[in-house]
């Protein structure tokens, strides 16, 4: 016998328990990091949206909850373009070009979402590509801007009863320089 020869084999061996716990391990961090992200994705109050091909593959629960469904799975399989409005496909086939083919991260861009057959809903959408089970996918991050759509009409709503006003207005910072006045102050005090 060699001196040494069954060491060499049992190095060998060693070699392939090693290569076995190797993918072991990295299969545990894979599987740990798909649960941070579901865990994380769930937490949000924005949705998030993963689609390979067009076809959602994940969707958190606020994303279900924004186009009133009961359960992200239901919504599993669908395309993308079922829930966007038709006035914004063209954009969103534009957009989703971009990020597939140049890899390109797009920031918040409005959109109309549809919640059934009668009802959208206005959101900014930002997307970015991903890797999703070995296959090139788009990540998108779905905010609800009805609110912020309510404050703003309600503000702008405010602001065209000031300048409409028949008492004189006038808004000043903390030490009293004027900021704004309205036209019936103009007109009364002639200052301009």
């Amino acid at each position: 016998a060699i001196a040494g020869y069954g060491k060499a084999d049992s190095l060998k061996d060693e070699g392939r328990g090693f290569g076995q716990k190797l993918e072991n391990w990295a299969s545990d961090n894979r599987r740990e990091d798909c649960n941070l992200f579901y865990s994380l994705a769930d937490m949000l109050p924005d949705s998030v949206v993963v689609h390979v091909d067009e076809q959602i593959v994940y969707a958190n629960q606020a994303f279900a909850r924004l186009l009133n469904f009961t359960s992200p799975d239901q919504m599993i399989g669908c395309s993308v373009y079922d829930f966007i409005a038709p006035e914004d496909q063209i954009k969103a086939e534009y957009r989703l070009k971009g990020i597939m083919e140049d890899g390109l991260r797009l920031p918040f861009q409005d959109y109309t979402l549809l919640k059934g057959e009668e009802d959208s809903v206005c959101v900014e959408i930002c997307s970015q590509p991903v890797r999703w089970n070995g296959q090139l996918a788009v990540q998108a991050i779905i905010r609800d801007m009805t609110a912020k759509h309510h404050k703003d009409e309600l503000l702008r709503t405010l602001s065209r009863a000031v300048e409409q006003c028949s008492d004189s207005v006038i808004i000043t910072d903390r030490q009293g320089i004027i900021e704004y006045v309205n036209p019936f102050f103009e007109e009364r005090s002639g200052y301009l």
